[in-house]
C-alpha cells in the first residue's frame, strides 16, 4: 500500500489498538501530516455513522492543546484521519521513563491538558478516553490531547484485554458500569492522569482485570504526599477532588478544575516560590527540567502511544519525582559578577618592589585618601531612598498585587458561574493594571469564547427546537449549560425538549 486517500505513505510510524499510524506526505497542499488508518471499527451502519459525526466534530476544534485535524475519509472501506505530525513523546513514555520534572513544568502540563479539555467541552464534544498515552509532549514543551472523536469505538472493542487494560486503569467509574460517560467522566479521568503525574505512579492498579475494576469502583488512592512530601496540599487537593467517585461529588466542569489550578499558579508568581525561581528556557520549559528527546531521523516520537516505536525515544533522568528549584535572582548586581582587575586602576597598581619603604607608606596613603574621596563622591551623588517613600512605594506595589490578583479570581469565577460578560469586565480590569498579564488575556479569551458559544448553540436550539427537532434542541442547549450552567433559555429548552 503506497497511498491512503490522496496522502503518499513515507513510513510506518506505529500500530496499536486502534490503528496504524503512517507519515505521509500531501501532494495538494505540500506538506507532511500524520495518517490514522482506522482498523478497530465495528461494521455497524450507526457505530460508523457516530464515528465519522464525532470525527468531523473533533476536525472542528481548533486550540493549541489538540491535534488539528485535517482531513477525514475511508479507504477500502476503512476509516482514516489526516492530522498535523507531532514529534516528541507520549506522556506515558514520559512516566514510564521516569523523567524528572519540575513541580512547576507539571503544574504547566497539567494546566494545559485542562485547557484543551475545557476548550473541547465548550465545543460540545467529551473525550472519554483521557489517559497519558493521549497526551502527547511536542519537542517545544506543549501538551496535545490525542484521538478526540476516537474513543466510542472503544465499547465496541472491550474483548480486547490489551486495547481495555490499556484504558481502563484511567476509566470513571460510571464508565466501569456501563453507564453513560458525559463530561465529568474526562474531568475524573483527568484527575488519574495528575495522580501519576504528581505521584509516579497509577492511582487504580491491580493485579487483575477485575482488582483494577474494584479499586476504580471502592478504593480511594493513596494520598499523593505520601508519594512526594514536597507536593502543596492545593494540588492533592485539585487531583483528590477530581477523584470523587461520584460524578455529582467531583467538579461540574473543566473550568472549575483549571480555575483552581491557575488560581494556585498565580499564588505562587506572586509569593515568588522557588518552585517558579527558575526562568522558563525555551518551550516554556522550566530550567531545572531535563533536556527533552530530540528527533532522531524522521521523527521517531511523531505521533504516540503505539508500541513499536517506544524503543526509539530516548528517557532522560531517573526519577520522576519533584526536583527541588533552587530561585535564581533575576536581577544580577555588578558587585555580583567576577571582574578582572584593571591593572591601569590606580587603587590596585602596586609599586615596584625596588621602591624604598618610604615610598611604599606615601604611595599607601595617597590610595586611602582616593579612596575616601570616592566614597564621599558616590554618597553624595546617589541621594538614598528616604525610608517613608520607599514604604510608600512597596505598599503601593502590594496593592497593586492583590488588586490584580483579586481580580482575576472575580474573572475566573464569573466565568464558571457563566457570567461572561462580567468575567470580560475583571479580566479588563487587571489589563488596565498590567498590560498584557498573560493570565487576564487567558480569562478574556476564554470569555469571548464561552460568550460566542453561548450565542451560537442558543440560536441553534430555539431553531432545533421550532422545527420539532427535539434530541438535537437538547443537545444544543447542553453545550449551553456547559458553558453557562445558569442560562435559564437553555435550562428551559431543556426540559422541554
Amino acid at each position: 500500500m503506497n497511498t491512503i486517500g490522496r496522502y503518499q505513505l513515507v513510513e510506518k510510524l506505529g500500530q496499536g489498538g486502534m490503528g496504524v499510524v503512517y507519515r505521509a506526505f500531501d501532494p495538494l497542499l505540500q506538506r507532511v501530516v500524520a495518517v490514522k488508518l482506522i482498523g478497530a471499527i465495528d461494521a455497524d451502519a450507526q457505530v460508523r455513522e457516530r464515528f465519522f459525526r464525532e470525527a468531523r466534530a473533533a476536525g472542528q476544534l481548533s486550540h493549541k492543546n489538540i491535534i488539528t485535524i485535517y482531513d477525514l475519509g475511508e479507504h477500502e472501506g476503512q476509516p482514516f484521519l489526516a492530522m498535523e505530525l507531532l514529534e516528541g513523546q507520549d506522556l506515558q513514555q514520559r512516566v514510564a521513563g521516569h523523567t524528572a520534572m519540575s513541580l512547576a513544568r507539571k503544574l504547566e502540563l497539567a494546566i494545559e491538558i485542562c485547557e484543551g479539555i475545557e476548550y473541547a467541552h465548550v465545543h460540545g464534544v467529551i473525550h472519554r478516553d483521557i489517559k497519558p498515552a493521549n497526551v502527547f509532549i511536542t519537542t517545544s514543551g506543549t501538551a496535545k490531547i490525542l484521538d478526540f472523536g476516537l474513543a466510542r469505538l472503544i465499547t465496541s472493542e472491550l474483548t480486547n484485554s490489551n486495547m481495555m487494560m490499556g484504558t481502563l486503569n484511567y476509566m470513571a467509574p460510571e464508565q466501569v458500569r456501563g453507564e453513560r460517560a458525559d463530561h465529568r467522566s474526562d474531568i475524573f479521568s483527568t484527575g488519574v492522569v495528575l495522580y501519576e503525574v504528581f505521584g509516579g505512579r497509577k492511582a487504580f492498579e491491580g493485579d487483575s482485570f477485575g482488582a483494577t475494576l474494584y479499586k476504580i469502583l471502592q478504593d480511594v488512592p493513596e494520598p499523593l504526599r505520601n508519594l512526594d512530601a514536597n507536593l502543596p496540599s492545593e494540588l492533592e487537593s485539585v487531583v483528590e477532588h477530581a477523584l470523587e467517585k461520584s460524578r455529582e461529588a467531583r467538579y461540574q466542569h473543566m473550568s472549575d478544575m483549571l480555575a483552581d489550578l491557575t488560581a494556585y499558579r498565580q499564588q505562587l508568581l506572586l509569593s515568588n516560590s522557588p518552585a517558579f525561581g527558575r526562568p522558563a528556557a525555551e518551550g516554556g520549559r522550566v530550567a531545572s527540567d531535563p533536556p527533552r528527546p530530540s528527533a532522531i531521523g524522521a521523527a521517531p516520537g511523531a505521533m504516540p502511544g503505539f508500541g513499536s516505536h517506544a524503543s526509539r525515544i530516548a528517557h532522560d533522568a531517573p526519577t520522576i519525582a519533584s526536583v527541588p528549584a533552587t530561585p535564581l535572582p533575576l536581577l544580577r548586581s555588578p558587585s555580583g559578577t567576577a571582574q578582572a582587575s584593571d591593572p591601569t586602576d590606580p587603587r590596585v597598581a602596586l609599586p615596584p618592589r625596588t621602591r624604598r619603604p618610604a615610598v611604599l607608606a606615601a604611595v599607601a596613603a595617597i590610595l586611602v585618601l582616593v579612596g575616601a574621596l570616592v566614597t564621599w563622591v558616590i554618597r553624595r551623588d546617589v541621594a538614598p531612598v528616604p525610608p517613608a517613600a520607599q514604604t510608600r512605594a512597596d505598599e503601593s506595589a502590594l496593592a497593586t498585587q492583590q488588586a490584580i490578583a483579586t481580580g482575576l479570581e472575580q474573572a475566573s469565577r464569573a466565568l464558571q458561574a457563566g457570567d461572561e460578560a462580567a468575567a470580560q469586565q475583571h479580566a479588563d480590569a487587571v489589563l488596565a493594571m498590567s498590560p498584557g498579564h498573560p493570565e487576564a488575556r487567558r480569562l478574556r479569551e476564554r470569555a469571548q469564547q464561552a460568550a460566542e458559544t453561548v450565542t451560537r448553540s442558543l440560536t441553534s436550539a430555539r431553531e432545533l427546537f421550532a422545527s420539532g427537532r427535539f434530541d438535537e434542541a437538547s443537545r444544543a442547549a447542553g453545550e449551553v449549560l456547559a458553558v453557562a450552567p445558569g442560562n435559564a433559555d437553555a435550562r428551559r429548552l431543556m426540559e422541554e425538549s
